[in-house]
């Protein structure tokens, strides 16, 4: 499949994408810390931060879609061709669950910060599984490996085009830019997706993996 993107243009959507997200990050703390003290709500820093986090991370990934959608369209690319096969043999749906579960293991034990504030709401918690468990995965996937790695493959070797989308994954989790035991798994984790993508052609495989992989940070954080 040719794209109409260049690997600049990517590069220059995944820059305006954090700055949006930096900014939007900032609107929604400020308005939850005036709600706070509005409201007379008692809520700890911490429960503001990941307060913020969440519903940061719902409308950039509902908002990221819908864009992502209309630039398809526009370029008359369906998401469909972007994905792949959705259905894939069950040799492979396997393999990705086993790993996702497998790479959370050593993650969960070396990589994982100190966890001091937990999701305390239904809400919280419904809406933390939906946009991390779901439509953060599904965004990532579309962008970093249906149009990322895709560019990168038609030009370079499956080595270089896996190792160049994982650097640039990893450069995406600015959370851990300081973090280089976080920054390895991260890499690690796009390295799996890609070659899971390479070797199914399809994006179902990777998703499945990415899922249970943020999915397992949310369980953490609600027990």
């Amino acid at each position: 499949m040719r794209l109409p993107w260049s690997i600049t243009r990517l590069l220059i959507a995944l820059i305006i994408y954090h700055i949006i997200n930096i900014f939007l990050g900032g609107v929604i703390a400020y308005i939850v810390i005036h709600a706070s003290i509005g409201y007379g709500w008692n809520i700890e820093p911490e429960e503001i931060i990941l307060l913020a986090e969440t519903y940061l991370f719902l409308i950039s990934s509902i908002a990221t879609f819908l864009v992502f959608r209309w630039l398809c369209i526009r370029n008359n690319l369906s998401l469909s061709a972007l994905w792949g096969d959705k259905l894939i043999p069950m040799h492979h749906l396997v393999i990705a669950v086993a790993l996702g579960i497998a790479f959370n293991i050593p993650w969960a034990v070396l990589g994982e910060v100190e966890i001091t504030t937990k999701y305390t709401s239904t809400l919280m918690l419904i809406t933390v599984i939906i946009s991390i468990g779901f439509l953060g995965p599904l965004v990532e996937e579309l962008f970093f490996r249906g149009l990322f790695y895709r560019t990168l493959r038609a030009r370079y070797t499956i080595i270089s085009a896996t190792a160049i989308s994982s650097l640039l994954f990893t450069l995406a989790h600015i959370d851990y830019l300081f973090d280089p035991i976080n920054l390895t798994f991260v890499f690690i984790h796009g390295v799996v997706t890609a070659l899971l993508f390479e070797r199914t052609g399809s994006l179902t495989a990777s998703f499945v993996f990415h899922s249970i992989i943020n999915l397992a940070s949310v369980i953490q954080r609600s027990l």
